[in-house]
């Protein structure tokens, strides 16, 4: 499935929801150009929702960096949120969450913003050891 990119604004923030793959080739081109042209518009605080991202490859990971260090360089911010175990995994394995702030909801996410609201990050060990299965009740 090729990535699909949907739009919308909340609280001011642009939340970018992104459906499909976001790999090497046209799929990574056409966020780079979807960032360009927010940071066009002005619209400079970004919100990226991974959820129904289905294969993320090293490239994808690093057009994301790139959206990152674009934003800033901007003026402005980007964060990312999954609701996604599976893809919250693969992030964590990646080492994603440490380069970029993650957040388990869109709130969260639109939180991050403004920095007097409390704000829930993932909890990498938390996360991990949700994914270890539990031993039977004796």
């Amino acid at each position: 499935m090729p990535l699909e990119l949907v739009g919308h604004e909340r609280e001011g923030i642009e939340v970018l929801v992104l459906s499909g793959i976001l790999v090497f080739g046209t799929e990574v081109l056409a966020l780079r150009n979807e960032i360009e042209l927010l940071i066009t518009s002005a619209k400079v605080q970004v919100l990226l929702d991974l959820t129904n991202v289905s294969l993320l490859d090293a490239t994808g990971l690093g057009t994301i960096r790139f959206a990152r260090d674009t934003l800033r360089e901007a003026g402005g911010m980007l964060a990312v949120f999954s609701s996604n175990p599976l893809q919250t995994e693969s992030l964590v394995e990646a080492e994603f969450a440490s380069v970029l702030e993650m957040f388990p909801t869109e709130q969260d996410g639109i939180n991050s913003f403004f920095p007097e609201r409390a704000v829930k990050q993932y909890d990498i060990l938390e996360f991990a050891e949700s994914l270890t299965p539990k031993p039977p009740n004796a």
